[in-house]
């Protein structure tokens, strides 16, 4: 499920969009191109993974490390194109 998100989120989404497109990347990675804090990475993480436009898998050769994927602005707006036409609250 697809939701909308804050300015403060969509702005650190598009810079990574810009740095990975649809490439996994780490937290450190992420970190690195956002220059911030890793409690405000964290915080950012989780948000777009709540509101559905982040996946996230193990890291296949370190377990406790974990790999982001952002999910297309497309699908993640079609999603949401879905639900506003419906009446559904986003």
């Amino acid at each position: 499920m697809t939701k909308l998100i804050p300015g403060w989120v969509m702005r650190r989404y598009l810079k990574l969009r810009s740095e990975f497109d649809s490439k996994n990347f780490t937290f450190k990675e992420a970190q690195t191109v956002l220059k911030d804090d890793g409690r405000i990475i964290n915080l950012f993480l989780s948000k777009l993974k709540e509101s559905g436009w982040l996946n996230v898998s193990q890291h296949p050769e370190d377990k406790r490390k974990k790999l982001y994927q952002l999910k297309p602005l497309e699908e993640a707006f079609n999603e949401i194109e879905k639900k506003v036409i419906k009446g559904v609250q986003v």
